[in-house]
């Protein structure tokens, strides 16, 4: 009952104004937040143990008394994967009539089919708008947004996001960078929404025209480099936000605030939990739903590796918050100079104004059955010679086991020179891919 009461206070007490609804989650204390998920929680293990068949039969055969759960780790070892929502019919995990359905995207294998309700879509979009609300996006703003509508879910919810803001708002999708560049004149958008990726490229275009007065930048769906955003705010003189999110969390599901030190985690919606945390408290990121009745996936593992951030952050919102994405679980690869993951050649290819942003690093055979590091990068200037230089000093620098793997024989590492635009074939890449059986 108090989920049910909670969402019609949310939706009376505000009356559906970003700014109203903003205020709300900045004001409510961490004991009624607290209250709230574990009562939402007992909402949902009773809702899916009465209609999703896939629930009835995997959580009933656990020795749990579901009635006493108060924190999705007392359920143990259960957990759901994609292997389940992609192995398993769609309807063995529906509680409810569907009105909307959405796939996952990217580099992961097998779409994700995830379905929803008009209202959760509704849900959904009202909590973005206050989002966007609180980043200072107005009514008076001219927004341009280039997320992709096509089966995946961030375009269409952006688009209503916007419009309960009323800020004018062109939905440009996935339109090449130089089609919007082209049209700055005309509409004079102050506010850039897009995947990094196509913000990078759009501000590549854009960076000798000063006369543009961009407030605002938020990307979503991808990392991306501490430098490489720096490079972009500087361009604009604006702030770059980033957002973390899936189609199956329903799109974002936290973002940083303007002070950019972590993201927010909505905590009104999901319950979040890292699980299997190494020393530095870096683990796999779970959250289970607390307001689906259509699909609501329990302690669903993401893949995605990060740590909760201690302490409360001083923009005054309530809600935990998690670090940057470190990588994927399955990201990681062992070989001869150690375990392996994305983050470690991020660091490697950081600052480096002649590359592109766009890399990819394939562990290989060399000759004698070592493994081999091949670097693959788009190079914007200079030589092979001197970029090749640049990072064997990092690695040496930065990761200096590596460079002495390298050095006595245990790893070999080569560099790869690609022009501008050769390593992108889809939406995201796979930074750190596995060749070896190809050998």
């Amino acid at each position: 009952m108090l989920r049910k009461l909670g969402g019609i206070a949310e939706r009376v007490l505000s009356g559906g104004k970003p700014e109203k609804i903003a205020h709300l989650g900045k004001s409510t204390s961490p004991f009624l937040l607290k209250k709230m998920q574990e009562n939402n929680l007992a909402f949902t293990l009773r809702h899916v143990m009465k209609y999703s068949k896939f629930y009835r039969e995997r959580l009933g055969s656990i020795k749990v008394d579901l009635k006493k759960v108060r924190h999705p780790a007392e359920l143990g070892d259960f957990f759901t994967t994609s292997a389940d929502i992609t192995a398993q019919p769609s309807e063995v995990f529906l509680c409810a009539k569907p009105h909307r359905a959405f796939e996952t995207t990217g580099s992961t294998g097998t779409p994700k089919k995830i379905f929803f309700s008009n209202q959760e879509i509704a849900d959904m979009s009202r909590w973005g708008a206050a989002g966007l609300w609180t980043l200072g996006v107005r009514p008076a703003d001219r927004v341009v947004s280039a997320f992709d509508f096509a089966f995946w879910i961030p375009g269409i919810t952006i688009q209503d996001m916007l419009e309960r803001i009323g800020a004018f708002h062109v939905v440009a999708s996935k339109i090449h960078p130089k089609e919007v560049a082209a049209r700055m004149d005309d509409y004079h958008f102050n506010v850039i929404l897009g995947d990094p990726s196509w913000l990078i490229r759009f501000t590549e275009l854009m960076h000798n025209h000063k006369q543009y007065k961009v407030k605002l930048l938020l990307g979503g769906g991808e990392h991306v480099s501490d430098d490489v955003r720096k490079r972009i705010e500087d361009i604009w003189g604006a702030n770059m936000i980033l957002s973390y999110g899936s189609t199956e969390a329903g799109g974002a599901s936290c973002s940083e605030c303007l002070r950019k030190n972590g993201y927010h985690l909505n905590e009104f919606a999901f319950f979040f939990e890292i699980i299997n945390p190494d020393k530095d408290g870096y683990g796999e990121i779970v959250f289970t739903t607390l307001v689906r009745e259509t699909m609501p996936l329990v302690r669903y593992r993401t893949g995605d590796v990060a740590t909760f951030i201690d302490g409360k952050c001083a923009c005054g919102l309530p809600t935990r918050r998690i670090s940057k994405i470190r990588g994927r679980k399955d990201d990681m690869v062992v070989l001869g100079a150690g375990n392996m993951f994305p983050w470690i050649f991020e660091e490697i290819l950081r600052d480096i104004d002649e590359i592109s942003a766009d890399w990819q690093i394939a562990v290989k055979k060399a000759a004698g059955g070592i493994d081999c590091l091949e670097f693959r990068v788009e190079k914007v200037s200079g030589s092979d010679e001197q970029l090749t230089k640049v990072i064997q000093e990092n690695i040496q620098v930065r990761f200096n086991d590596i460079w002495k793997n390298y050095m006595v024989g245990m790893c070999d590492l080569k560099f790869t020179f690609m022009n501008r635009g050769d390593l992108r074939t889809g939406r995201k890449i796979k930074r750190l891919v596995d060749e070896r059986n190809d050998y």
